[in-house]
């Protein structure tokens, strides 16, 4: 990713996340670029497999126009820093999370992106489990709310023309970009 491009960025609006990604979620039905990006995802991707190779080139288009969006619109958001002081998220650590929440793997992005992680199990939003170098540990991150999660559920389960329901489809297997899904649903099992 380019990270050159911070030096021009100031913070206009002070807003919490929720709103800087209510922000986004309307420009992605909106912004040209971002319709544009999501258009040329489904022509291309609509007659085949979708591989790692093509999340990674449209995963990078997101994260750009969604960056330039941030950066024109000036989106700040403050976090609590060291001796109670308040800092900014930076430019890009914030695109990367909005761009993952949208068409990424959100919270899961680093675990998929690190090669010494072979399995991830998430049991609830808030408790998610990695097989890293061979030993299941908790996994750092979470999702931001339960609503979160199952909205990333569904959001992968569409990518592969799947569902998830209380009738026949319990248990559903996926595949998209190269990885592998299994989905239960709460009935069967509840962690």
């Amino acid at each position: 990713l380019d990270q050159g491009r911070n030096r021009d960025y100031s913070i206009k609006k002070i807003m919490d996340y929720d709103q800087v990604r209510a922000k986004i979620s309307d420009a992605m039905m909106t912004d040209p670029t971002l319709t544009n990006i999501t258009d040329e995802s489904r022509k291309l991707l609509a007659s085949r497999k979708k591989t790692e190779d093509d999340y990674d080139v449209f995963y990078d288009k997101y994260f750009r126009a969604i960056r330039d969006i941030i950066q024109r619109e000036g989106y700040g958001v403050y976090v609590p820093g060291p001796n109670g002081c308040s800092i900014s998220i930076p430019l890009d650590e914030l695109a990367k999370d909005i761009t993952s929440s949208f068409v990424g793997f959100d919270c899961l992005e680093d675990a998929r992106n690190d090669p010494s992680i072979t399995d991830i199990y998430c049991l609830s939003y808030d408790q998610i489990i990695v097989e890293k170098s061979g030993h299941n540990v908790p996994y750092w991150k979470h999702f931001r709310s339960d609503q979160d999660y199952r909205n990333f559920i569904d959001r992968i389960l569409q990518e592969d023309n799947k569902a998830i329901d209380q009738g026949e489809r319990k248990i559903v297997d996926a595949e998209i970009f190269g990885i592998r899904f299994n989905v239960i649903h709460p009935m069967v099992s509840s962690k």
